[in-house]
């Protein structure tokens, strides 16, 4: 059980590394087409694999460590609680990763607008 928790935990720290590097590291980047990307390619490929790996994980792994009465509405439930977050995980890890693939392979170019400024908002 403690080998267990261990593996847990450390892949915790890499999902949430990977998910915070970009926005602690790259100053300036776009946001909305890695997040249409990623929604429009990754999110339903990323949902479909969960659906079929989530159950046969929790089966084998988290069931046999319950200590309660066998339940098969709680059985449904933690599977799909636990498919549900995990789908949020992984789009949020790939988010991530196209935006600092972006960043660091693709072409950046510097565009300088000259023209005056016609709103401005402070957020307070």
């Amino acid at each position: 059980m403690e080998k267990w928790k261990h593996k847990y935990l450390v892949f915790i720290l890499i999902c949430s590394f990977i998910i915070a590097y970009p926005f602690f590291t790259i100053k300036y980047f776009e946001t909305y087409t890695a997040l249409k990307i990623t929604a429009k390619y990754f999110l339903l490929p990323i949902f479909i694999i969960l659906l079929m790996v989530g159950p046969k994980f929790y089966l084998k792994k988290v069931k046999p460590l319950d200590k309660q009465p066998e339940s098969k509405v709680r059985d449904f439930f933690s599977i799909t609680f636990m498919t549900i977050c995990a789908t949020g995980l992984f789009f949020f890890m790939t988010y991530s990763m196209v935006i600092t693939t972006n960043k660091f392979l693709g072409n950046s170019e510097k565009v300088k607008i000259k023209q005056p400024v016609t709103k401005y908002y402070v957020s307070s």
